[in-house]
């Protein structure tokens, strides 16, 4: 239940919390040794195949389905930094803007500012973890050196079995660091988004406010 509520309250705890886990997990395992066990497994289910070319087919559409989501979920997290960043500008501005035309008790600029305060926080927050979505690193992408390697290293027989079984092996690797761009993603919307609530709030409150003292000034 504490979880749940830091959780709620703090997202980048979730986030640091479940990357932490898949961190842990590959420092005990191995990469190379995680990645050799699919490889080997792979290749052991494709011995029962005469015809591989589903199978590579399958791969191909696999590998290529991944590629679109690490592009999708870093595009994604490109557009979160320009947007906090252009927000942030906004915010920034803000009491320039305001300034002369604020009506506000003591209290009332407190709380304005308290929301200000949680505005820029947030959507600072949102700018680190969008970045820090786009460099989640350990990514296996296929390259023209291992390809060379695959082909020096098979025979015409067996080179469609360890392109099929390079490619699957690769995609199960890049799971979890997919799995940590979504989690970091994740929290730099959820902070985005707070950010421009809290900014909103500040600024609602100045604008009631002073168009509350005016009314009451000329009304009167």
């Amino acid at each position: 239940m504490k979880e749940k509520i830091a959780d709620f309250f703090w997202p980048p705890i979730r986030a640091n919390r479940a990357n932490r886990v898949i961190r842990a997990r590959r420092e005990q395992q191995s990469g190379q040794v995680l990645w050799s066990e699919v490889h080997k497994q792979v290749q052991s289910s494709l011995t029962k195949y005469k015809e591989l070319s589903a199978n590579l087919e399958a791969a191909s559409e696999l590998t290529k389905s991944e590629t679109s989501r690490k592009d999708t979920l870093e595009g994604k997290a490109s557009i979160i930094v320009q947007s906090a960043g252009i927000a942030v500008s906004i915010v920034a501005l803000a009491p320039a803007v305001l300034g002369k035309q604020w009506s506000l008790s003591f209290w009332w600029t407190g709380i304005v500012l308290f929301l200000y305060f949680l505005a820029i926080i947030h959507l600072l927050v949102a700018v680190t973890y969008a970045i820090r979505a786009r460099r989640v690193a350990e990514y296996a992408m296929p390259t023209t050196t291992g390809l060379i390697g695959l082909m020096k290293d098979s025979s015409t027989h067996s080179f469609a079995k360890n392109l099929i079984a390079q490619k699957i092996s690769d995609t199960r690797w890049n799971e979890d660091s997919l799995i940590m761009k979504v989690n970091e993603l994740s929290v730099a919307e959820d902070m985005f988004l707070r950010g421009l609530a809290f900014f909103a709030g500040s600024v609602s409150i100045v604008i009631l406010r002073t168009a509350s003292v005016y009314l009451e000034q000329h009304v009167a």
